[in-house]
């Protein structure tokens, strides 16, 4: 069976359901999932290594994640809005262009080079997160968001 043949054949979101995500992801470990599109929203989200994965598109609306590793993944256009990513969640590099981010909450997690270009950020909580290197564009759409305690010292202050 060819690589692309036994990515497109994979349920992610019953494999999550399950537990056999990261499982997968050992025996696999030279392939990089292609979760564009994955209904994920109101999820529990522990522990899943999502590291260089394709999340283009996917659904994490109201989802809840705790000490994931997204580093290099890419969340173009994806819906995290209401979401909670927190707690030695890492994201290191993370694309966040165009997602929908309204009302989550980043709270102790790293998002060192991640890019946030023409994201909707409103209401937006940033609590003792790691922002070095991240870019945000003047199309990222922050009203109303909140930085609080971030690194570097005195980020999203006026």
């Amino acid at each position: 069976m060819e690589t692309t043949d036994l990515i497109e054949r994979v349920d992610w979101a019953q494999l999550i359901r399950d537990g056999r995500y990261n499982g997968w992801r050992q025996l696999h470990d030279r392939l990089a999932p292609d979760l564009s599109g994955c209904d994920l929203g109101g999820m529990v989200l522990e522990g899943l290594d999502f590291s260089s994965c394709e999340m283009r598109g996917t659904n994490l609306r109201n989802s809840y994640m705790i000490g994931c590793n997204l580093t290099a993944a890419d969340l173009t256009g994806a819906c995290l809005s209401e979401a909670t990513v927190a707690e030695e969640t890492s994201c290191p590099d993370a694309t966040f262009d165009g997602a929908d981010l309204q009302g989550s909450c980043f709270s102790e997690c790293n998002l060192r080079g991640a890019t946030f270009h023409g994201a909707d950020l409103r209401g937006v909580s940033f609590h003792e997160v790691d922002l070095t290197d991240a870019q945000f564009d003047e199309n990222a759409d922050l009203s109303l968001a909140v930085f609080y305690n971030c690194q570097p010292e005195g980020f999203g202050e006026d």
